[in-house]
């Protein structure tokens, strides 16, 4: 009972052993109430008949790769011109207010540290009538471990007589609105923001949502990855994202990730797809896994029974101990939406002085067509464009080699090469024509063409075709002399007696047939 009270927040431990009839399917106890003794497979918490309840944690398997923890992916350095792709989408449907949702008139629920100034991060759910004492839980979880956290709230008609509180699609309304919800959050706060969902309850202060509190390097977003210690090499990079809780920076590139999954929601196909999976799908077929730096969370920052649930130290917890997926996911399979356009990936780069911000799909071919030509004609033949500032080429683009301050900032710039090769290669002296290393000590070249500089119209040589394979060695043609004493061979026959048999060294030790063809062919030439 004491234990029951000292723990506001998920379920305590049975501290017995399981009686009959408790299994890891039935691992819930009633221990007070008129189902005392009794051992469920769904949770007594807010049952009629159970007042008090704890969970057999010992009937659980152990977390699956409880001993490793991946800490996350960093993001592939920015190169110059670097673009990102923007998706095809309904623009009705891409924020809230689009969507005829005005947050800013919802009825909110906050905890007290909201007030603080002293806060590195705000905690942000949204629920609908129907939920409110869920919500009510979160938001306490909060305020006991010292987060801010507010709670909007959705009324029952927010999208229409067609959707009310409870149908489906009220739900498929909300899934696909989250990203769009955390982005207006993140510009109503200026905070960085962490998304939960309204069935969720905090045990301790989440540490990793700090400032600097990553290991080596600060994290864009950071997401609860089912797969993140997976070890198979067919698996380990696909990442299995549970949304429920989710850290978005105030980084551009977190904005940015953001912005593709809001515009991959309100592609039309996607409308009625689960988020985290269309986010899954942006990661990996879409390439943002490598766009920003991603921390995967520990076991402890979404607890899950029961696979997530057994050995883990909860900092946050899934609808105090009950399973998840009473709800049924869609079966609508996400997509990754057509592209139809790029934008800058960072703008304020000097590399991209005057660029268009965003270009079509038909821009950006031409401009990845003529920046290759300018690189070409720079390395290959030294004319190259003026610098942004007015100074010379440096050495990690001049023709020829360089010996980079660390290679493992190598990127390729030819499509013959992979920036892997860059890295082995270049920590020894870097060919420039391949590789760009230590990016971030110079400025790069302007895009403004010298009038000398003519882009042909199947773009550079590099484009055209590849150089053709080097011809292969003429097969040595078969000797003519035959040796005829040991230790003499008769290709050493053919060089040395073919035109002079008749000396006796040669005599001695060769026979050449057709010698005087060779002697009266040798006779016409010297007389000319």
């Amino acid at each position: 009972m004491e234990e029951w009270r000292a723990t506001p927040s998920g379920l305590p431990p049975c501290r017995w052993r399981p009686k009959r009839g408790c299994t890891n399917e039935t691992q819930y106890e009633c221990v007070k109430g008129h189902s005392t003794g009794e051992c469920a497979g769904t949770n007594w918490f807010g049952s009629d008949t159970c007042d008090i309840s704890c969970v057999h944690v010992s009937l659980l398997n152990p977390v699956p790769y409880y001993a490793l923890w991946r800490s996350g992916v960093e993001a592939r350095p920015l190169i110059p011109h670097q673009r990102h792709p923007r998706y095809k989408h309904d623009s009705d449907q891409l924020t809230p207010a689009k969507r005829g949702i005005h947050l800013s008139k919802s009825n909110v629920l906050m905890s007290r540290f909201c007030r603080s100034e002293e806060n590195q991060f705000v905690g942000v759910s949204l629920y609908s009538p129907k939920y409110e004492v869920d919500a009510i839980r979160l938001v306490g979880s909060c305020e006991r471990v010292g987060v801010c956290c507010k709670a909007m709230q959705l009324s029952s008609d927010a999208f229409g007589s067609g959707a009310p509180e409870g149908s489906e699609a009220f739900r498929f309304q909300v899934i696909s609105m989250k990203p769009s919800f955390i982005w207006e959050q993140i510009k109503a706060t200026e905070l960085p923001v962490v998304y939960l969902d309204t069935d969720l309850e905090f045990h301790k202060f989440p540490e990793l949502f700090q400032r600097g509190s990553w290991p080596k390097y600060d994290r864009d977003v950071a997401l609860f990855n089912f797969w993140a210690n997976e070890t198979r090499l067919d698996t380990k990079d696909r990442p299995q994202i549970g949304s429920a809780v989710a850290y978005f920076n105030t980084t551009r590139r977190a904005k940015k990730v953001l912005e593709a999954w809001a515009q991959a929601m309100a592609y039309g196909p996607n409308q009625r797809a689960p988020d985290d999976q269309v986010l899954d799908t942006l990661l990996t077929e879409g390439g943002w896994l490598h766009r920003a730096s991603y921390g995967w969370l520990p076991s402890g920052y979404l607890r899950l029974m029961p696979s997530f649930y057994r050995g883990v130290d909860p900092i946050i917890e899934h609808d105090h101990g009950s399973e998840p997926g009473l709800l049924k996911h869609s079966e609508a399979k996400p997509k990754l939406p057509p592209v139809v356009g790029y934008e800058l990936s960072d703008p304020k780069a000097p590399a991209d002085m005057g660029r268009k911000l965003q270009v079509t799909v038909e821009e950006f071919t031409e401009e990845v067509k003529r920046d290759e030509w300018i690189s070409y004609n720079c390395f290959y033949n030294q004319k190259c464009p003026a610098l942004a500032d007015g100074g010379e080429v440096p050495d990690q683009m001049s023709p020829g080699a360089y010996h980079p301050g660390d290679p493992k900032s190598c990127v390729a710039v030819s499509k013959y090469v992979t920036s892997d090769w860059c890295r082995q290669i270049c920590v020894g002296k870097c060919p420039t024509a391949m590789c760009r290393c230590d990016f971030a000590t110079f400025a790069w070249p302007t895009d403004e063409l010298d009038e000398t500089i003519a882009v042909p119209e199947g773009g550079s040589p590099m484009q055209i075709t590849p150089p053709p394979p080097a011809a292969k060695a003429p097969k040595p043609t078969p000797a003519v002399c035959t040796a005829v004493r040991p230790g003499v061979g008769d290709a050493w026959c053919d060089k040395t007696c073919i035109s002079t048999p008749k000396i006796d060294f040669c005599s001695s030790s060769c026979h050449c047939p057709g010698w005087n063809a060779t002697a009266s062919r040798s006779s016409s030439v010297r007389v000319l």
